[in-house]
């Protein structure tokens, strides 16, 4: 059996460690918007993204692993998740993105490219089902 990750609200001594995990090379590479990002740009957007929305830190056995924040916007809640290098590979996003959905009891969304195919496991084993393939995008869908 697995063990048990935890989630806790993100905080803004966490801006720097979601900055490593979002803006690492192979995160930015997979991206929507693979642009590299500065400090200081993600410090404003961390600020401002702590008060819209729910955005959760992944802890394994204590130690912070990963980020998960949902994106309510009209009709669509979309998800997001990166996690820390040693974090991957072991299920720990996977009960993360089942936390939040199981959290937020709404529908929720993911685009993720075509060519993550660890990603796109990941979140078919969270429940996600696929919605449409739209270049080298693929949306997936969760609902309660």
């Amino acid at each position: 059996m697995s063990e048990p990750i935890t989630m806790r609200d993100a905080r803004l001594e966490d801006c720097e460690r979601v900055f490593a995990w979002n803006c690492a090379p192979e995160v930015r590479a997979l991206s929507g918007d693979p642009r590299i990002i500065e400090l200081a740009d993600h410090t404003r957007w961390f600020q401002r993204r702590l008060r819209n929305g729910p955005m959760w830190i992944v802890e394994d056995r204590g130690a912070p692993v990963g980020v998960v924040r949902l994106d309510p916007g009209g009709d669509v809640t979309w998800i997001s998740i990166a996690l820390a290098p040693d974090a991957r590979g072991r299920g720990i996003g996977r009960r993360a993105i089942r936390a939040a959905c199981e959290t937020y009891q709404q529908p929720i969304h993911a685009t993720i490219r075509a060519t993550n195919a660890a990603s796109r496991a990941c979140f078919e084993a969270a429940g996600f089902t696929l919605t449409s393939v739209t270049g080298d995008l693929v949306t997936y869908r969760w609902s309660p």
